[in-house]
């Protein structure tokens, strides 16, 4: 209070800090004792000491004065320093190891929460295990091609590194399919992405290679009349293809090309029309799949 503090200030010349001296004050009574300790924080700890033990006699006279109600009778309570006040020999704050082991805590704790978030809101299907299941049982895998960010460079794996793990998971692909068409009958796959450039073409590309290794008679048509990559793939003409075909400037067998020595055959998209879907509608390409 200012009948404690103002006595503080005026002994102290504390004028400039009258008004912010009692938030750097603090008195507690410790458990089961009549001892109160005062504690004062300040930059320089030998401030701090002088301010904690003026406190202390201030705060002895204010006392005795208020509690004397007789002048000519001694004060039935009495206050005594029994410990002045020291400076400290280290800051209480700030305190940098226990800040950064605190703060290094916390940092684990964030990542390892935001971790489990991403976690649990991450739907991007990464492996064969993040397949969700269907309600009637598990789905049938066909095959899994792991992640090469070389696949541009180099598409045609099964071809130019017929040992490597991705070129054996095209194979492992190939041979699920011929299974699924012994079992159950099936001629017709659909491969698909859910955004561009994501494989399809280097997929079927591989995969129309590592069937004619089988000894398979293989017809790779490329039906892609908007950004066409097949003749880039195989490095052939492209320039004359299905697109020509469909309106009738050529025949099947003027622009199938066999690639390689394998039973391969190759037919490119040609030119890029106005109107692919059309054509890929059209009655010619009906014809052309019978």
């Amino acid at each position: 209070s200012p009948a404690v503090l103002d006595t503080v200030v005026a002994e102290l010349s504390l004028q400039d800090e009258a008004d912010k001296l009692s938030d750097r004050i603090t008195a507690t009574v410790p458990l089961n004792t009549v001892i109160l300790e005062i504690t004062v924080s300040d930059p320089s700890p030998y401030k701090a000491a002088s301010i904690a033990n003026s406190v202390a006699n201030s705060l002895e006279n204010v006392v005795t004065n208020l509690e004397t109600v007789d002048p000519t009778l001694a004060s039935p309570v009495k206050l005594s320093v029994i410990q002045p006040g020291q400076a400290a020999k280290v800051p209480a704050s700030p305190r940098p190891l226990l800040n950064l082991a605190l703060g290094a805590l916390i940092g684990l704790a964030l990542g390892f929460g935001a971790s489990l978030l991403r976690e649990s809101l991450d739907l991007r299907i990464r492996s064969v295990e993040d397949v969700p299941e269907k309600e009637e049982g598990t789905v049938n895998i066909l095959g899994g091609i792991v992640f090469d960010p070389t696949a541009d460079s180099n598409p045609l794996i099964v071809h130019t590194s017929p040992k490597s793990t991705r070129a054996e998971a095209f194979r492992q692909l190939r041979t699920n399919i011929q299974f699924v068409e012994a079992a159950e009958g099936r001629k017709s796959l659909v491969i698909t992405s859910s955004i561009p450039s994501e494989g399809k073409s280097s997929t079927i590309a591989n995969l129309a290679i590592a069937m004619a290794d089988t000894g398979a008679k293989v017809l790779l048509v490329d039906c892609d009349f908007r950004k066409p990559k097949m003749h880039k793939y195989f490095s052939i003409e492209g320039a004359v293809g299905m697109t020509n075909l469909l309106i009738g400037q050529v025949s099947a067998s003027d622009v199938i090309q066999r690639w390689g020595k394998k039973n391969l055959d190759l037919l490119p998209a040609g030119q890029i029309p106005p109107n692919p879907s059309e054509l890929l509608g059209s009655e010619a390409m009906k014809q052309f799949l019978l």
